[in-house]
């Protein structure tokens, strides 16, 4: 099973509409998370169109969309448990964070920070998918946009970072 995983769209006056190369990079995935700053709900629908969608809202969604998709989120693939977060936990940053958190999950997908992650703490996979469309405060060198993809099997979990085309 293959999950595309985004986040940090930030869809407003600066950014219209989402690249077009992540339709081409999540078409034929089997599933599909946001983990907020949607900004604007034509997102999620644009998403839809490719698989069904689990979402949690940022920092930076106005309030109907927090309340619609709240903060965090439980999911369950082949017996993998993952739980869904913006990240925005106080001080520090979204991965220090996230690692603070006591979890018991196989995985944390989250967002926040626009900065790509995938490590194994503590034998939970961290995985952020860094911004498509908002990718300025990346560490990554070449200050590329990027999303990723998940690949869940019974035997485990892994992240991958695709870096897009500017």
């Amino acid at each position: 099973m293959e999950i595309g995983v985004i986040s940090d769209t930030h869809i407003r006056e600066k950014h219209k509409s989402l690249p077009g190369s992540i339709f081409k990079v999540f078409a034929g995935l089997d599933h599909i998370f946001h983990l907020g700053d949607i900004c604007h709900e034509d997102v999620i629908l644009e998403l839809k169109a490719l698989a069904p969608v689990t979402a949690v809202s940022g920092n930076m969604d106005p309030p109907a969309l927090q309340r619609k998709y709240g903060k965090l989120k439980k999911a369950e693939f082949k017996g993998h448990r993952i739980l869904l977060t913006h990240g925005h936990y106080g001080p520090g940053s979204a991965l220090e964070s996230i690692k603070r958190q006591n979890t018991t999950m196989d995985c944390v997908v989250f967002g926040h920070s626009h900065q790509p992650c995938n490590q194994t703490y503590r034998g939970t996979l961290l995985f952020n998918p860094g911004s498509p469309t908002d990718y300025k405060r990346s560490y990554v060198k070449l200050k590329q946009p990027s999303v990723g993809i998940l690949t869940v099997q019974k035997t485990g979990i892994q992240g991958k970072i695709i870096y897009l085309q500017n």
